[in-house]
């Protein structure tokens, strides 16, 4: 017995060394999967400051507060043209002529329509938005009915258009004010409104009284009066006044005979 322990030591001993050995690796290996995974995280760190940084400062780069308000102007040219594209002023119609009439504030002279019998040209001078001249037929009166229980009489300018236009001096004679929103005339008098038709805006509709070709067109502008139509009768700046008297005899003179000196 006492042979059998003394020959079973040394296997257990190596037993022991080898557990050791292997534990010591084991832990080795744990410590090298740390350390590796350690490394690949702040490997990923650095990766991501360094692009974050890079996107900063691109960003910085690429920022330039003229270019953004070249940016910004652009656009609202770009929404600018785009309403331009369509008329936002509403369309009524004359129910005596059957005349549509659109009521634009922003108009120079007030027109119908030429007809077949308009032939003889006016000495009025009108242009289209291209700078083409629009020929005219002289002018005429006519009393308008709007749907608004008034009549409303004023002068017109004879022209070689397909509609008719309201002028602001028509607007603010009947004291009539345009509703863009709810697309409707309003009489700021009787009370009463209509509701006018919104329709895509023609180039002739944009009617002005001075060519914008000349060369001289902004001068001119600031002096619409010489080349804007006056139809309405003006006031006189006296106190003359002439009359004929229609409820007395006739005046007359008694035939003689002429001197014969002349």
């Amino acid at each position: 017995m006492a042979t059998t322990d003394k020959l079973e030591c040394p296997s257990e001993a190596a037993d022991s060394s080898e557990t050791m050995k292997v534990s010591s690796l084991g832990q080795r290996i744990e410590e090298l999967h740390f350390h590796r995974q350690s490394n690949e995280r702040n490997r990923n760190v650095e990766k991501y400051n360094r692009s974050s940084f890079r996107s900063r400062s691109r960003s910085r780069k690429r920022y330039d507060p003229k270019a953004e308000s070249k940016l910004a102007i652009s656009s609202a040219a770009d929404e600018l043209n785009n309403c331009r594209e369509f008329n936002y002023r509403p369309f009524v119609f004359d129910r005596k002529t059957g005349i549509k009439f659109l009521a634009d504030s922003g108009a120079d002279v007030s027109l119908i329509p030429a007809s077949c019998g308009d032939k003889v040209i006016g000495d009025f001078k009108l242009y289209d938005a291209n700078g083409t001249e629009i020929p005219c037929f002289g002018h005429k009166i006519l009393t308008l009915d709007l749907g608004l229980r008034r009549d409303f009489q004023w002068p017109f300018i004879i022209a070689k258009v397909n509609k008719g236009i309201l002028v602001a001096d028509f607007l603010n004679r009947f004291n009539l004010l345009i509703d863009i929103k709810n697309k409707k005339l309003i009489d700021s008098v009787t009370k009463l409104s209509i509701i006018g038709e919104i329709t895509s805006s023609a180039d002739e509709l944009n009617v002005s009284t001075l060519n914008k070709n000349n060369k001289f067109s902004d001068i001119l502008a600031q002096y619409p009066e010489r080349t804007k139509p006056d139809l309405q009768i003006s006031k006189t700046k006296h106190n003359v006044e002439h009359y004929i008297t229609i409820d007395s005899k006739p005046i007359y003179s008694k035939p003689r005979q002429l001197d014969k000196k002349n």
